[in-house]
């Protein structure tokens, strides 16, 4: 996908932004960041990387290296100051590109990452920005706690203090400004989340101001943007359940319909805790725990089937598992 706001011409080429999303993801899971800072005058790219959306399964960094050379040679996109932003596994993506193109290359943005950050020598200095949630699950099983995760920064970037944050920090690397999202923001919620999009806004229009940006930092779009996708996606649901129920009108599908014999519902306070148990209790205290062991026994990302080759999209799945089983169990 690409973003391209009428200011950005050949005779006057705009800033450009490179957006990676996470491995179980695809171009589209960040379009609230893509529509914002392309209202801000910055050409945005975002594509499927490796096994997501579109894209088939091969080398996910020398598939984003290609597309950011690729990026270079066009007329209408400014690359002297470019910006690659990462989001979960994309994190890795941005080093990767970096590393390989530092001509280019000189600001990074990490979102959710800072378990993801590569212990790779990149001799050009940044600007790094790291953004991070409340709750990261991912984090949490492989770093550690909050204070974990800003111990960790600290020694990636040898500061002689423990990172505080929305401080920047001028390091061997280059610059770091290290946030976090207030709003408990989960690790899958980063691209929806308020504070998570106006870190992001205020750190690229601040490092790498837009020539034609006209637009206040906190005027924002996107959450009209979700409304809008909410409306579409409940729409749908109604018109395939409508469609089904016509259709189950004619003799032919109603034969496939099965007899239910009516028992009494259950009522009353224990219906609504058996409910609550069942649905929402048991099911968020397993996910941590089932998705990230499911992950890990799948391999880091290279697993040697080629059907499962996402294991952070198999832990999910694996989780999903579970829950149906319960539901099962719960149903008998």
């Amino acid at each position: 996908l690409v973003y391209v706001p009428e200011t950005a011409t050949n005779e006057n080429p705009a800033q450009v932004v490179m957006i990676f999303h996470g491995r179980s993801n695809h171009a589209h899971s960040n379009d609230t960041w893509s529509i914002e800072l392309a209202r801000r005058g910055y050409v945005v790219f975002s594509p499927d990387l490796s096994g997501g959306g579109q894209s088939d399964v091969n080398d996910r960094q020398a598939q984003a290296i290609a597309l950011t050379k690729y990026v270079t040679t066009l007329n209408y996109v400014d690359c002297s100051n470019m910006t690659v932003v990462g989001y979960s596994a994309g994190c890795g993506t941005t080093t990767f590109v970096a590393t390989a193109l530092p001509e280019y290359v000189k600001n990074v943005v990490q979102v959710m990452s800072p378990m993801l950050i590569h212990e790779i020598n990149i001799d050009t200095p940044l600007n790094w920005c790291i953004i991070k949630g409340q709750a990261d699950q991912y984090n949490y099983e492989f770093v550690g706690d909050l204070e974990a995760c800003r111990q960790r920064v600290t020694e990636y970037f040898n500061l002689p203090e423990t990172v505080e944050y929305g401080k920047d920090y001028t390091v061997d690397k280059g610059t770091l400004r290290y946030e976090m999202a207030t709003d408990f923001a989960l690790h899958q919620t980063a691209n929806v989340s308020a504070d998570t999009l106006q870190y992001l806004v205020d750190y690229i229009t601040y490092i790498n101001p837009s020539n034609t940006n006209t637009i206040a930092n906190d005027d924002m779009v996107w959450g009209w943007h979700q409304v809008v996708s909410a409306v579409a996606c409940v729409t749908m649901m109604f018109f395939l359940a409508s469609i089904i129920n016509l259709l189950m009108q004619l003799d032919f599908f109603a034969k496939a319909a099965n007899v239910v014999t009516l028992r009494t519902p259950q009522r009353g306070v224990k219906a609504w805790v058996l409910d609550v148990v069942f649905t929402i209790l048991i099911p968020a205290l397993i996910f941590i725990h089932v998705s990230a062991y499911a992950s890990k026994w799948f391999g880091d990302g290279t697993p040697a089937s080629k059907i499962l080759t996402s294991p952070n999209l198999t832990g999910i799945m694996a989780w999903l598992i579970v829950v149906a089983v319960i539901g099962v169990v719960r149903m008998v």
